[in-house]
């Protein structure tokens, strides 16, 4: 009764056209602009808000300022801008460990059938996030910063996929796999890379909750984290060429599969690149809104 008698949709979109010009413009949809969780939030707040002022016997012109007030803090944080790198990550997060899986043990047909479908599925719905910021970008210049991360983002889950695909090869025809010497150095290189993903994970966990006035304690943790991002993808450039090493000592009576496991090898090293211009991207967003300038 108090969000009807403040003027139920009508207040959102007078706060729309009171906040931000470059926020919102004709036609635009609060979730397309904040997201889905932000615009879910916000308008839970302001039906609890506009019950409150009812009960207390308000003006209802209180909940319309309140209502741009709410509006204009959530522009503020920014943070609903990184729920598609969050969700995004987790998808990486989770083809990484599906490459992790398959060099622990070999698996049989099936298994193997149903992880790389896994694995492009994830992928696909990765590519598909990204496919939404940039929609966003278009009609939104504050959404431009983070396509560029996200496409370098795009680029780690796109090299794991294709680690998976690659290894599915290993088991065509007369391949038979890796060998045990070329599998070890491979799964710690797999391990690593997923540690980082890890990270990645937690810091834009840290960076969500990051903002003008963050805590020196969060600031201390984000950064922290992209360090360990920075190391991983220094070890991985090593276990890589340990890799390689192995490769060549161990499969050289099979030089097809010791072509697509240095090709494998070299994808999962492709993604630790990947992952620290993605670090150095969410660092200089971060950066930028706390309004420190590096």
């Amino acid at each position: 009764m108090g969000w009807l008698l403040a003027g139920g949709e009508r207040l959102v979109f007078a706060a729309m056209e009171s906040v931000d010009g470059e926020a919102f413009r004709i036609g635009d949809r609060l979730d397309e602009v904040l997201g889905p969780q932000a615009a879910g939030e916000y308008l839970f707040t302001l039906l609890r808000v506009s019950s409150r002022m009812l009960l207390e016997r308000q003006p209802v012109d209180l909940v319309a300022d309140e209502a741009r007030i709410l509006l204009a803090r959530l522009l503020r944080q920014r943070t609903f801008e990184l729920e598609l790198l969050a969700e995004h990550a987790a998808y990486t997060h989770a083809i990484a460990r599906e490459v992790c899986a398959v060099l622990e043990e070999e698996p049989g047909p099936e298994a193997l059938e149903a992880q790389g479908q896994r694995g492009k599925q994830w992928e696909r719905e990765a590519d598909h996030l990204l496919m939404q910021a940039r929609a966003r970008a278009e009609r939104h210049s504050r959404w431009q910063p983070l396509v560029a991360l996200m496409e370098h983002a795009d680029d780690v889950s796109d090299a794991l996929e294709e680690a998976l695909f690659l290894h599915s090869l290993l088991f065509v025809g007369p391949l038979a796999g890796l060998t045990p010497g070329a599998r070890e150095p491979l799964s710690r290189l797999a391990d690593t890379t997923l540690a980082a993903i890890q990270d990645l994970v937690r810091a834009v966990e840290i960076a969500r909750a990051v903002s003008a006035q963050g805590e020196a304690e969060d600031e201390d943790a984000f950064l922290q984290t992209l360090w360990r991002i920075l190391r991983a993808e220094r070890l991985c450039d090593q276990l890589a060429r340990e890799a390689s090493r192995a490769i060549v000592a161990t499969m050289s009576e099979k030089p097809t599969g010791a072509q697509i496991a240095g090709q494998m090898a070299a994808a999962v090293e492709k993604a630790s690149d990947g992952l620290l211009a993605v670090g150095y991207a969410l660092r200089q967003m971060v950066m930028a809104r706390t309004g420190v300038t590096s």
